[in-house]
């Protein structure tokens, strides 16, 4: 131990010497490194190693009481085991909630099987739970189970009837997607047709308004309904208003249309709503809107609205063919053209019967590319590669 040691009674490190202590023990007398400079006769240097060498031993007493704390609160604390295979409603609920993304898609998979026992606890998800996607799992999950009819219950209509009124657009829309499944059902009709003359976000009107389309299957008898909907505050639900009565063979909303396509696009919001009405535009099927619709369609830009009336066009077209060979024709003269063989590609798979198969068949060896590719894609997706050869 060191006189200095032993003059203190301790084991402890001497002090660190001062600048001043450095300068005189210094050969030249001047402290090696950066001059220091010197206030009311003491060192700024030294005062700087005190302070760092302190601000060091602070750091490390905060750091030892939060390893302390960590290692009180992990032995205090017990975590329940995830269940294994869960089975019950209830514990795929709380999979599908807050489980790991496989577990979430196993619940998801689980709970349809599930069946109508399943509906209560997926609509306690929709209504209660704040997390929008475990809303949306839940939502994907109700789909699947009322798609199955024998799934499609008075009883089910009854809870979701009660969301419809629910403050959250989320519950409200997700409680209309389920119910588009009761097609045909005249309660569910007028459930989903007095929630969109109430709602009062212009989104949930518009999801609203497909849902009354859906569930009612293309009844013509629904025109004066949607024709209700082309005096709406809102440019976006009138749009959709226009589309849907274009569904019915109604062209009640073709003034609204054209008066949308006409605008310069000089803003985002007028090249989205460009956007609706060529949609609007595809369903309508009136040739008179392809002038308007090729101008946008060349423009670059118009922006999304430039691909969605180059599109209308294509459906306008298709629409004035009265025959289905016809029609098979003309999506198999698209499936050449890369702007439009994926629009083709997608019109043939809905028809989905056997000419429209052949049709594909022949695209995946004669098209080129990427129309063969395409089309041999959906030949996968609908099962029928190789068949009838």
């Amino acid at each position: 131990m060191s006189a200095e040691q032993a003059r203190r009674g301790d084991g402890s490190l001497p002090d660190i010497p001062d600048a001043r202590q450095a300068r005189r023990s210094s050969p030249q007398g001047t402290v090696s490194g950066p001059r220091s400079s010197r206030h009311g006769g003491f060192s700024m240097e030294g005062e700087r190693e005190r302070a760092a060498r302190e601000a060091i031993e602070m750091r490390q007493r905060v750091s030892l009481v939060a390893f302390l704390a960590g290692t009180i609160l992990a032995a205090t604390t017990t975590y329940a085991a995830p269940k294994e295979n869960p089975t019950s409603v209830e514990d795929l609920k709380n999979e599908l909630i807050a489980g790991r993304p496989q577990e979430q898609l196993s619940a998801m998979d689980e709970l349809a099987k599930k069946g109508s026992p399943a509906i209560d606890a997926l609509c306690d998800v929709i209504e209660k739970n704040k997390d929008h996607r475990a809303k949306e799992r839940a939502t994907q999950t109700l789909e699947k189970i009322l798609s199955e009819s024998a799934n499609r219950s008075p009883a089910a209509i009854d809870k979701l009837a009660r969301m419809l009124d629910n403050d959250d657009r989320k519950v409200v829309e997700s409680s209309a997607r389920a119910l588009m499944y009761y097609k045909r059902n005249s309660r569910v009709r007028e459930l989903l047709k007095r929630a969109a003359r109430n709602a009062r976000d212009k989104d949930t009107r518009s999801a609203l308004l497909g849902s009354v389309m859906n569930a009612s299957d293309r009844d013509k008898s629904e025109a004066p309904f949607f024709e209700g909907f082309l005096t709406d505050e809102s440019e976006h639900v009138r749009l959709w208003a226009a589309g849907y009565l274009g569904l019915l063979g109604n062209t009640r909303g073709l003034v609204e249309v054209r008066r949308v396509l006409s605008q310069e696009p000089t803003t985002d919001s007028i090249r989205t709503l460009q956007m609706r009405a060529a949609i609007a535009s595809g369903r309508i099927g009136d040739p008179s809107l392809i002038p308007q619709l090729e101008r946008i369609g060349k423009s670059p830009e118009h922006g999304l609205a430039s691909k969605a009336a180059r599109t209308a066009i294509l459906e306008i077209r298709m629409a004035q063919l009265s025959t289905q060979s016809e029609r098979i024709d003309y999506l198999r003269n698209l499936l050449t053209n890369a702007d439009s063989v994926r629009w083709g590609i997608s019109q043939l798979m809905s028809m989905g019967d056997a000419p429209a198969i052949e049709a594909l068949r022949w695209a995946s060896k004669n098209a080129g590319e990427p129309g063969a590719f395409e089309a041999k894609r959906a030949l996968s997706v609908l099962d029928v590669k190789g068949k009838g050869q």
